[in-house]
């Protein structure tokens, strides 16, 4: 109730400070979608529940660091500088690399919280994980070995990591269950689009499905991140 009450007003502030932001972007010509206002809710959220712990202050510009670079992946996938520059065939190469590295930083802040877990239950966790996203990349998105196909299959290591990595984790703490579902429903979602932008697979419904399970996963994650605590976290 007490971190309820000292952030309580990162909502509203939150809202105006949007509303702000999309009047800057609409002012100098660049474009606004959906994700941005997700992206900049979240990143608000970040900065009001990450920096109340004083120990985790390298964790929490992890997690800041993380959101902002998958604004920027946003940024590049929608295009949103067209007015001064057409990125084409750049778009999804920079849209991936943004993203590739916000879940870096996410995964050096998840690191933070050093829970530990046999070699072994790590390795196995590990194992499965990248075989299952290779099987699924090779079947579904692999278009001839591709440039964007070899960039998809890179990118797997951004999303793979820290999901076996949580899933190797699932009995130590309830986030880690929530991060596996999340990246999970993630990788889900990006799946959809390399089966579409890459593959060229025609899938009814994709923006609406894509959307959804983004908004899903990148919210659900968020949370997990910052709502994790160690036994020794003390946040009266």
């Amino acid at each position: 109730m007490k971190s309820l009450t000292k952030n309580g007003l990162y909502l509203p502030i939150a809202v105006v400070l949007i509303w702000l932001l999309r009047e800057f972007y609409l002012l100098i010509n660049l474009s606004w979608s959906n994700g941005f206002t997700l992206q900049y809710i979240l990143i608000f959220y970040i900065l009001a529940m990450s920096f109340q712990v004083n120990e985790k202050k390298f964790q929490a510009y992890m997690f800041v660091l993380g959101s902002i670079f998958c604004l920027l992946g946003d940024t590049f996938l929608a295009n949103a500088m067209s007015h001064y520059i057409n990125l084409g065939s750049m778009r999804m190469p920079l849209g991936i690399a943004g993203f590739f590295v916000g879940h870096t930083f996410w995964f050096i802040g998840t690191l933070q919280f050093k829970d530990k877990v046999s070699s072994k239950k790590s390795y196995l966790s590990f194992l499965i994980t990248f075989t299952v996203m290779i099987v699924l990349w090779f079947l579904l998105i692999n278009d001839n070995f591709n440039f964007l196909s070899i960039l998809a299959l890179v990118y797997c290591v951004a999303l793979g990591t820290p999901l076996a990595y949580s899933i190797a984790r699932v009995k130590l703490n309830r986030n880690y269950v929530l991060l596996t579902i999340f990246y999970s429903i993630f990788i889900f979602s990006d799946l959809l689009i390399g089966m579409h932008e890459i593959k060229g697979i025609d899938i009814p419904i994709y923006g609406f499905l894509v959307w959804f399970t983004y908004i899903i996963a990148l919210s659900g994650i968020t949370y997990a991140l910052v709502s994790h605590r160690n036994k020794s976290d003390n946040l009266n």
